[in-house]
Formats: structure tokens, sequence, C-alpha cells
């Protein structure tokens, strides 16, 4: 495989300058640094990967300070991706899922550790060799509830869509699995996209409502994330990217019943506003930014139990994201990756502790690894290389289990 330096190249001239403005005295403009290097590095890789269009922003100082988007939403027709532009999200569902959820939870509608049989009434997890009251809210979101069904292929144009309850009965693309306790619940950590279908269920049964609306009511609308919805028809899709395969080939664009897993279309503007929730933004904003309240963030945002897994070289789990410490003792690097195969790619990052964050969005089969190398870019920007597995990009490859 060839290794390609220019990322920590282009970062190092940033950090260059950011320095020798500080020894001027000068007061540096360290967003219009980021943007520099991304506007330097993003063709590159692009090209490199064969992703048609990519989509980018920056949180600094707990809001979102720059977005931009690269190449085209839709190639033939010559249509520019912009901070407007509309992507699936993929897995990166999951976290804003983990939002909906903990909203119940602090309104005493949902527990966290209670069984989830409790809550459900339209469909329960089959009999199993494993105690399925062991199965929690708690540990779904962590993915330690021992869960089956990786993730999801979807519904392509003109497929009826499953209900919730056959989805949850045979998945779409497991072989007519159900999601069921296949692993022993809170004994180790097992990417289950079928568990936040099961979280999707819990939330409708608990509000009363379809789970796309209790999200857009409670979570997208007063996070300011117009341009996003779990609706898999909605007046978003005008403003759609559409995803190519690394032939060039346009990809269907799939719908699907396990909203909460893998159903969420947003922009990465939508995405920025997102991620500044997590942390402390301008003038005294705390972080949950009204929906959620900082300490049940902060409890998002630590380990659980037994969470320890390798799709980030020993990265934990909180509730709806991934957790890696950047350096022993140091801040924690919170971040989702999102994989609807083959075209859409992407990935939210946070350092809430220094209320800096990044999103990328990618309609190509190769922005899997562009995500990741954007990523690495970003990190030796703000962390001038300290994250030592971004020195080889072959070893900070993300992944969150969707199909293929």
């Amino acid at each position: 495989m060839r290794h390609h330096y220019h990322p920590l190249a282009v970062a190092l001239i940033a950090l260059s300058i950011f320095f020798a403005d500080l020894a001027r005295g000068v007061a540096p403009d360290g967003d219009l640094i980021w943007s520099r290097a991304f506007d330097e590095e993003m063709p590159r890789l692009m090209d490199l990967h064969r992703v048609p269009g990519v989509a980018v922003a920056l949180v600094s100082g707990g809001e979102p300070v720059h977005a931009k988007g690269y190449g085209f939403a839709e190639r033939d027709e010559r249509i520019a991706v912009t901070e407007d532009t509309v992507f699936q999200a993929a897995s990166i569902s999951k976290p804003v899922s983990a939002w909906a959820a903990m909203k119940l939870v602090e309104d005493g509608v949902l527990d966290l550790d209670a069984p989830v049989s409790r809550f459900l009434t339209r469909w329960q997890l089959p009999q199993s060799s494993f105690d399925n009251d062991r199965v929690t809210l708690r540990r779904i979101l962590s993915h330690t509830a021992g869960l089956s069904v990786g993730g999801y292929q979807g519904f392509a144009p003109g497929q009826p869509v499953q209900t919730l309850e056959e989805s949850l009965s045979a998945a779409d693309d497991s072989g007519n699995e159900p999601v069921r306790v296949v692993f022993p619940p809170g004994q180790g950590w097992h990417y289950s996209g079928g568990g936040y279908t099961l979280v999707q269920l819990l939330i409708e049964e608990a509000s009363h409502q379809s789970f796309a609306d209790f999200a857009h009511e409670f979570v997208l609308q007063p996070l300011g994330m117009s341009n996003s919805s779990f609706r898999q028809s909605s007046q978003l899709r005008p403003a759609y990217a559409v995803a190519y395969d690394q032939a060039g080939k346009r990809v269907p664009d799939f719908s699907f019943a396990a909203e909460a897993a893998a159903g969420l279309r947003t922009t990465s503007g939508d995405l920025a506003r997102f991620v500044a929730a997590l942390m402390k933004g301008p003038r005294g904003a705390l972080p949950g930014r009204g929906v959620l309240l900082p300490g049940t963030v902060h409890r998002m945002l630590t380990p659980q139990p037994n969470s320890s897994n390798d799709i980030y070289r020993g990265s934990e789990w909180g509730l709806g994201y991934g957790l890696k410490r950047l350096t022993p003792g140091g801040d924690w690097l919170v971040f989702h990756p999102g994989d609807n195969v083959p075209g859409w790619h992407g990935l939210i990052a946070a350092i809430p502790e220094r209320r800096i964050g990044f999103v990328v969005l990618t309609n190509g089969q190769g922005g899997r690894a562009l995500r990741d190398e954007a990523l690495c870019l970003w990190l030796q920007i703000v962390q001038a290389g300290s994250l030592s597995e971004c020195a080889n990009t072959e070893k900070v490859r993300l992944r969150d289990n969707e199909a293929g």
C-alpha cells in the first residue's frame, strides 16, 4: 500500500504559521488555518480515493465555525456539494438516536438499567440460552447487550420497506436473522445495529409517537438541525447527494426500516451543530443545548463497563459514542463513523474538553479511506500529530460494521 504524508506536511505548515504569528504578537485565525489545510488536501484525497463529493464542517469554541463542500453531489449534472447538501449519515444515526433515548430517560419514561422487556408490548426478544432480562438500554447503547444484526443494507427504490416489527423479526440483509441475544449480555462489546432498531421500538412505545417524529420534535428541531430527518420520504429529497461505487456507477437510494440505526439524512452543517452540543458553547451555553442536561451528556461520554473494543485501537464505548484517549491520561476523542455501503461514508469527531469538533461526509465508495485520512489531518492540525496511529493511515481505520 502507498503511504501518503501530505496531510502531515500541510498540518505542520499550518502550525508553523500559527506559532510564527504568535511570536509576532499577531492573533491568528486558527479556523482559517484549518480551512486552508482542507482546501489544500481535499482535492488530492478525492482524486486518490475516487470520491465525487465531500462535505466538511469544523467546530471551534463550542460552535460551528466552518462548513464547506468539495466536488459534486451529482456528477453528471455538475451539482456542487455545499454545506446544505444532504447525505445519508449511516451509523452516525446512532448517537443522534441515543440522544432521543436519553431524553426519555431524563423524563423518567425509560430506565437505563431495567430490562427492556418491561417497556415493550409490540415485540419481544426471542428466547435465548442467555438471560434476556440482562438486556438493558445502557447495554444496547454501548453495544454490550450481546445482540445480533451488525448492520443493514436497506431497501432499493420500488422495494417495500419492512415494518419495524418485521425488521426486528427478520432483518432485511441478515439471512432472515431476528434481533436476538447471541452473546452474554454485559460481558463484552459486540456492535449491533439491531440493538438500535430495538431502541427505535422502545422510543415509539414510550413516547406514543413514531420514532422519526419524536426525534424531530425533541432532538433535531431544538438543536437547529433543520436540514435533517429520519423520515425515509421527506422534503429533504431534492437536496440529496447521489452516491457512487468505486467504478463511478450510481448507487440506488436505499431506505431503511431501521431508522435509528442507519436512516438519518443530514448535512455537514447540521452535524456540526450536533457535535457542538456535546461541549460548552459561547456565551455560557451548556452541553446538551437545552435538549439534555449537562450531566446526561457527561454520562453519555463516560466509558461503559466491558465496552473495550478494537474498532479504533483500544477504544471504549459510551452511550452512543466511541471514546479514545488521544494520549495516556489525556483528552478523550469522541467519535462515530457511518457506512451505508457502498456509497455513503462519514464521521463525526470531537474533543469536548477543548471545545473542538470535526464532521466529514462523502458520497463515494472510497469515502471510508478518505474520511480516515481527513480525521488524521484534523487531529494533526489540532494536536500536532500526537495521535500516533496517524503516522500510518493503515492503522487508523474506523469501522462501524454496517453491511459490507
